[in-house]
């Protein structure tokens, strides 16, 4: 269970969306606004489902490409990495969720293929293979699912497009309902749709994020969502002593705020990158709020900033996770947390791009073939941006959290080969005539050599 700190410190909700080339909506397969629940033809056994992957392509450790990493060191690196490339928001701060990321994107891997789903795996999986990380996040779930003394809500879904000439393959539907527990969706993309996706999103974050789309691209195809959202009281309540007001918080910039903290003292601390680091239980004591200052090492503080300790993260090949599960115990560690509310939101389509996956952004090369059933013309489906919304709370009571990324993926159908067309232009001496339509008769007959 406390493998989970990295994946379980900040509830979040990954959104994923597929559109296209083509400027004009393609018409729905009818005209009504009414939500269909997906049925797929074979009948499906809760959670009985065997997915069939290709049997070239080597799954669970065998395909872990980093043979002595573990599937929660692979993610988490990826993460750092991923928050080394991105960028602060308006306030200098930033929140990702490594576990609604990989889920979302973990569904759109059970529909790729070639360089699409490799540069997938090895980016955002840290070179997990997609059924390596689905079962991960799977236990991670139906752990987060049997707790009694923190809250969690965990959904998945896919949104389809009602149109005849695309449709979701039965196979993609069946791994993604076995191994996400993803509902399905499929109804017409209009403004209803929009109503509808956002109000998923909100209710399965708990209101903390109301609002994921703005609007639909009129190539839309489908949407592939992850919604997290956390809440847990802290173990151990903080005692109005320990409630300080108007303390002083140095900015980056060198600037004082003024902020509440609350005073604790742990029994519970570990060194990571030469920076000592204390957690503090939720109630149940699976899940921890982990807090650390970059160069801290509990006596003195080095002059390094958050963006180049993460980066010093990012590259290190010491174990985040295993230095989290051999933490001390009985050292007594003061503390202090200040009680705070932030947003934020960023594309992450180009950092990844910057990061190597980019064959999944290519409208020519992505392969995503697996995710659809066509009317048999050629359709192109590709990732076109990614945005990523978080939200928490930290206070005197404990912590609330969650989160919503969009990514945007877009479909067009390439023309019909055409034979080639022969033409006549007159843009040079050429004759003429007026003939008669019921005779075939010219009328006048002429030619023009100046003009």
């Amino acid at each position: 269970m406390k493998r989970k700190i990295l994946m379980g410190i900040m509830a979040m909700t990954v959104l994923m969306t597929v559109t296209g080339c083509s400027v004009e909506a393609p018409t729905p397969a009818n005209g009504g606004d009414e939500e269909i629940l997906y049925q797929p033809e074979l009948p499906m056994e809760d959670g009985e489902i065997s997915p069939e992957i290709d049997e070239d392509y080597p799954s669970g450790d065998e395909a872990n490409k980093k043979e002595d990493t573990s599937v929660e060191d692979s993610l988490s690196g990826a993460a750092f990495k991923l928050m080394a490339e991105l960028e602060p928001g308006d306030d200098g701060n930033l929140l990702i969720s490594p576990y609604s990321i990989d889920s979302a994107v973990g569904m759109a891997e059970l529909g790729a293929g070639g360089a699409t789903l490799q540069e997938m795996e090895e980016v955002v999986n840290g070179s997990a293979d997609v059924l390596t990380m689905a079962d991960y996040l799977g236990n991670i779930k139906e752990s987060m699912d049997t707790q009694q003394d923190v809250e969690w809500n965990i959904a998945n879904s896919i949104w389809m497009n009602q149109r005849d000439d695309v449709r979701l393959n039965e196979d993609f539907v069946q791994k993604a309902q076995s191994l996400y527990g993803a509902e399905v969706n499929v109804l017409p993309f209009n403004d209803g749709a929009k109503t509808q996706i956002n109000g998923w999103v909100d209710t399965n974050t708990n209101h903390m994020i109301p609002k994921i789309i703005n609007n639909i691209p009129p190539a839309a195809v489908s949407y592939l969502i992850n919604a997290v959202a956390f809440e847990g009281k802290w173990e151990n309540e903080y005692e109005d002593s320990e409630v300080l007001e108007d303390m002083d918080f140095t900015n980056a910039d060198g600037s004082i705020s003024k902020v509440t903290m609350l005073r604790s003292e742990e029994d519970s601390c570990f060194e990571y990158e030469g920076s000592l680091a204390f957690a503090r239980p939720y109630d149940g004591g699976n899940y921890y709020f982990v807090g650390l200052v970059p160069g801290n090492d509990g006596y003195n503080t080095s002059d390094i900033t958050v963006e180049e300790y993460i980066a010093q993260m990012a590259g290190s090949e010491e174990s985040f996770s295993e230095a989290f599960l051999n933490r001390e115990y009985g050292e007594e560690v003061r503390v202090l947390i200040p009680e705070f509310e932030m947003d934020y939101e960023a594309s992450l389509a180009e950092t990844y791009m910057n990061m190597g996956m980019r064959t999944p952004f290519d409208k020519d090369d992505a392969d995503f073939q697996a995710m659809f059933e066509t009317d048999g013309a050629n359709h192109q489906f590709w990732i076109d941006d990614i945005i990523h919304k978080t939200h928490i709370e930290v206070d005197r009571e404990g912590t609330k959290a969650a989160a919503a990324t969009a990514v945007v993926m877009l479909e067009c159908a390439a023309a019909p080969s055409q034979e080639e067309i022969r033409e006549v232009i007159l843009d040079r001496p050429f004759v003429y005539m007026i003939v008669d339509g019921d005779t075939g008769m010219p009328l006048f007959a002429g030619y023009i050599n100046y003009l």
